[in-house]
């Protein structure tokens, strides 16, 4: 969180260099040749947060190219990190109903599946601790997953507060990709978790309109429960 705080210095420095006759582009592209790959990303998400805010770039395109570039960190904690980063960074930049972002090109749509991505990875870094290391035993590495799982459900956090989600979205998108997310994974923390996090995010009407497929969904991650 301490490094999160600096970067927001760095971030009101780049926007100066903009007044500076600096352009964002050349910003975005120089950051990407840091020697090594964590720091090159947090440099390029703090760059791509200026980026969208001053509209040299529209932030469909910004949001594609990060998530494409975050994929370079495979190290469960280090990519969890990063990606709750680009998260936080992003959360008032999405392009929503009514916001300043939104436009021809971009659109509610555009940060769903920037969302959906995104949780669908975080999901995935997250369950691959409790492999990594073979010194730990089961109750140490269950007892670090909990303590990181309120990064992976931040993303269900990001849905909830679009504006421009809609019943209908939710039901043909959203819970839909949670879900088919939830039963590959096969894993009971995750199946708890984030079950959870669904039904305490979104309002109850959302719930009484996908309540069929809501229960199937629970119903096949209790099935894989009682395998594992």
């Amino acid at each position: 969180m301490t490094v999160f705080d600096e970067l927001i210095f760095l971030e009101s420095h780049f926007m100066e260099e903009r007044k500076n006759g600096r352009k964002m582009a050349d910003l975005y592209e120089s950051v990407q040749h840091a020697a090594h790959i964590i720091p090159r990303l947090y440099l390029m998400i703090t760059v791509g947060s200026a980026y969208i805010k001053t509209k040299e770039a529209k932030a469909s395109y910004v949001l594609k190219d990060l998530l494409d570039m975050v994929k370079g960190v495979q190290q469960p904690i280090r990519g969890l990190f990063l990606r709750f980063y680009l998260l936080k960074t992003m959360k008032d930049l999405l392009p929503d109903k009514g916001n300043e972002f939104e436009d021809d090109e971009n659109d509610v749509t555009d940060s769903i599946d920037f969302i959906l991505r995104n949780f669908k990875e975080m999901n995935r870094l997250w369950i691959r601790l409790q492999y990594m290391s073979a010194q730990k035993d089961d109750y140490k590495k269950e007892e670090e997953r909990e303590e990181l799982k309120t990064t992976v459900g931040e993303n269900i956090e990001r849905l909830r507060n679009l504006d421009g989600l809609t019943v209908d979205i939710y039901k043909k998108q959203v819970l839909p990709n949670i879900l088919d997310t939830l039963i590959v994974c096969e894993d009971v923390m995750s199946h708890q978790f984030l079950i959870e996090c669904v039904i305490n995010s979104f309002p109850d009407e959302y719930h009484l309109a996908t309540l069929q497929p809501l229960l199937e969904g629970i119903s096949k991650l209790h099935k894989l429960s009682l395998i594992h």
